[in-house]
């Protein structure tokens, strides 16, 4: 897929984007206001703490994994060329 079909498609999806996310923000509007300002506002902390919380597990985790991988191919190195000199004894 070249780089101008790929300009082609995001130009073609920029408008309904637009529609789409205004659609959201006119929805939650609604929502904030039919709820309450107090109690929409609390909930809408809550979800956004949420959202974090999730992103920061999800990064920990992701980094975590890399981290052991990174640690488990060294110690295979390791023991193989361990493993191969001390054969040679």
């Amino acid at each position: 897929m070249s780089h101008d079909k790929i300009a082609e498609l995001l130009v073609a999806l920029e408008m309904p984007f637009k529609f789409f996310v205004l659609f959201l923000v006119f929805m939650y509007v609604i929502w904030f206001w039919n709820v309450g300002p107090y109690e929409g506002f609390m909930k809408t902390m809550q979800t956004i703490q949420l959202v974090v919380e999730k992103v920061a597990i999800a990064i920990y985790t992701s980094i975590a994994w890399l981290v052991v991988g990174i640690v488990r191919i060294f110690s295979v190195v390791f023991a193989t060329v361990r493993d191969f000199f001390i054969s040679r004894i």
